[in-house]
């Protein structure tokens, strides 16, 4: 094998914490980055065996240092002796190893314009590599600058990180991971993380094979890229969270903990129903922290709690990941895949502290998949993005849920608890037993109703800004609608669009249902098949607009205003409804303008192309249209509007021979017609 020269050098010089010379003291030599004690040394001659390596005497003209010598098939090593507190070690490099890299790379690039070099090779020695250049295979690299574009593929094998322009990779291979799927691996890629950590970050790179996690949880610390390359596993065999951004003992309020994290790749498997690990538990916790990115995770059969809890976090991005499988362990029917939540205490987030209330901000969850994994004994997600917990005082903000899918969830897609300026935008729902539901605090949860300050309000909080556009429902309901937007009387929802979503085959539900919202719009939307419900619902709203939307095969009715003020229905396309086509009851202000029904009360006869009832107060009925469907039951009245209703002005509407038996009744106090609405 080659000979590699070291010592000799003014870096080769054992010393005191004073700075004193020890002489004639006895130094180990151990391979770099595996520890191994390398026995094969020679003097500088390279024939001559040394049985035991000593600092130079006193009397030499350099006490204290190492003299030169060669040591047997190892590139670099770690000089080691023993200090006040135990082994203490230090790095050096072969002397030959730059001269290996020069001739290597003249050997495999006859130009500089760039080639490729196969294993197997060794870089070291401050090696500079022209633009292009290909290390490939199981290549041996260390302290490797570069100038160009560099690929290291194969094995990454250094310890200490492999320094690339300033950024250190970390293998956790070099630690003592096997990947083999029985060994423990959770010390090695922990010491890995811990070592990246050490350097103020760096990138920890976990190759192919599956890592059996039996110490938990791994931490991970600012500054961090943890990459699972493709075929690596994570697999618990702990019963406690996977990943956590921190300490226990750690005191960083706001998002001033560890933050600036990349975690991507791989596959993390909870195993809920393995013995021993169906306690609820989180795969992925993150808390008190900024700047975060994960990415391509593939994250399996969950017990309980959540695949990724952030709490207290800013700036969270989740990317193109699959999140499959779940066991509900007793009363997690409302858990999520992805959760939001404050740091309101030990049982919201039990990694570490403060406690200081801080809430979630600026989140994007794109490109998910929410869903099955097919374990037997796991159901898909409960649900997919959301918070189920809240503080009078604070909210969580700017969140954004895009072209996901979520399919066969047991619950809410989406669940946007207290949530300021959220959009879920181009999602697929399947299968779901509810869709999306932006919602103010709740106060029946009375944990929710206090405030920061410890004091129970009894009340809820408004909120504002939700836009829910341009999303597919496809059996979805038979929990809850596919679309609510719902606040109470102390907190109402403002400033909300509804639009360009398609809904079809709605079980027991209705299609769109808004309650206690302001200033909002639904429009363009597509309804059909809704069993047992009404396609759009609106209860005690204000300034709002439904416009431009399609409904057909409604089992109750296409559109309903109940308590609503100044809310305008215009232009709506409302075929074969099961009881009315526009139902409105004790409203205030409304005009209700251009609508096309065809067809109502299919159910049993019993129904109304637009009906008012219950002391309804200012309404205005202009250039609507119906026309019987031409099959089953038919309304019985194009228009009825009950006594006791007042302010009627009704102009250019066309029904006229289309009502059973006749085309309107309106007993209202002194409408306002025009010869067109007179019903003569």
């Amino acid at each position: 094998m080659a000979l590699y020269t070291y010592g000799g050098n003014p870096a080769a010089v054992l010393t005191t914490s004073t700075g004193a010379v020890v002489p004639d003291y006895p130094v180990l030599v151990r391979a770099a980055g595996t520890g191994a004690l390398v026995t094969a040394l020679y003097e500088a001659d390279g024939v001559t065996p040394i049985a035991e390596l000593r600092t130079n005497g006193p009397a030499s003209d350099a006490p204290g240092a190492i003299r030169t010598f060669k040591a047997d098939g190892v590139s670099a090593i770690e000089y080691e002796y023993n200090g006040p507190s135990g082994p203490v070690r230090w790095y050096e490099a072969g002397r030959e190893l730059a001269q290996e890299a020069h001739a290597a790379v003249a050997d495999a690039l006859k130009k500089a314009e760039g080639g490729t070099v196969t294993a197997p090779v060794t870089l070291g020695g401050g090696a500079t590599v022209a633009s292009g250049m290909t290390v490939a295979g199981g290549a041996t690299v260390d302290s490797l600058n570069t100038t160009g574009d560099l690929t290291v593929g194969g094995i990454l094998d250094a310890a200490g990180g492999i320094a690339l322009t300033g950024m250190r990779i970390f293998n956790p291979r070099i630690y003592g991971a096997t990947g083999n799927g029985s060994t423990n691996d959770a010390p090695a890629i922990q010491a890995a993380l811990s070592a990246a950590a050490t350097y103020g970050g760096g990138w920890v790179i976990v190759p192919p094979g599956t890592y059996r996690l039996a110490t938990l949880p791994l931490r991970i610390y600012r500054n961090t890229r943890l990459t699972l390359l493709p075929g690596a596993v994570f697999r618990r065999a702990a019963d406690a969270t996977l990943l956590l951004n921190g300490d226990a003992d750690q005191d960083f309020g706001g998002y001033t903990g560890h933050g600036g994290l990349i975690i991507e790749g791989g596959v993390w498997d909870m195993r809920a129903t393995t013995t021993g690990l169906t306690n609820p538990r989180m795969c992925i916790s993150l808390g008190h922290a900024q700047n975060i990115l994960v990415r391509g995770v593939e994250i399996r059969d969950v017990p309980g709690y959540h695949a990724i809890e952030a709490n207290a976090c800013k700036d969270v991005r989740i990317q193109d990941s699959r999140f499959l499988g779940f066991v509900d362990t007793g009363g997690r029917e409302n858990s999520e895949a992805i959760q939001l939540d404050l740091a309101a205490g030990s049982g919201y987030f039990g990694g570490f502290g403060p406690y200081d209330f801080t809430p979630v901000e600026d989140v994007s969850v794109s490109g998910c998949y929410f869903g099955a994994s097919g374990t037997a004994g796991t159901t898909a997600w409960a649900r997919g993005v959301g918070s189920h917990s809240a503080r009078i005082g604070r909210w969580h903000k700017r969140i954004r849920v895009t072209d996901c899918t979520f399919e066969g969830l047991v619950d809410y897609a989406v669940h946007a608890y207290s949530w300021d300026d959220v959009v879920v935008a181009n999602c697929q729902l399947v299968n779901c037993a509810s869709g999306v539901r932006v919602r103010t605090v709740d106060t029946a949860r009375t944990n929710d109703t206090i405030n920061t300050s410890g004091t129970q309000t009894s009340a809820s909080q408004a909120q504002s800004g939700a836009v829910v556009v341009g999303c597919t429902f496809r059996n979805t309901g038979a929990e809850d609608e596919p679309i609510i937007i719902e606040g109470e009387t102390t907190g109402r929802v403002r400033m909300v669009t509804v639009a360009d979503n398609v809904i079809e085959q709605v079980n027991t539900q209705n299609g769109i249902r808004l309650t206690f919202v302001d200033h909002y719009a639904v429009t363009g939307n597509v309804i059909r098949d809704v069993n047992a419900g009404t396609g759009i619902s609106q209860t005690s709203t204000t300034e709002g607009v439904v416009a431009n939307n399609r409904i057909d095969d409604a089992d109750v009715s296409g559109i309903t205003a109940g308590s609503c003020t100044d809310v305008l229905i215009a232009h709506n396309h409302l075929s074969r409804l099961g009881v009315n086509g526009i139902h409105v009851t004790a409203g205030v202000r409304l005009k209700i303008d251009g609508n096309f029904i065809r067809g109502a009360a299919r159910v049993d006869g019993n129904g109304y192309g637009i009906r008012v009832t219950t002391s309804t107060a200012g309404i205005t009925i202009t250039n609507n249209t119906y026309r019987k469907s031409g099959s089953g039951f038919e309304a019985l009245n194009a228009l009825s509007i009950t006594a006791g209703n007042t302010g009627v002005r009704r102009f250019g509407n066309d029904w006229l021979g289309q009502g059973n038996p006749t085309d309107a009744v309106d007993a209202s106090t002194s409408p306002n017609l025009s010869p067109y609405d007179t019903g003569a």
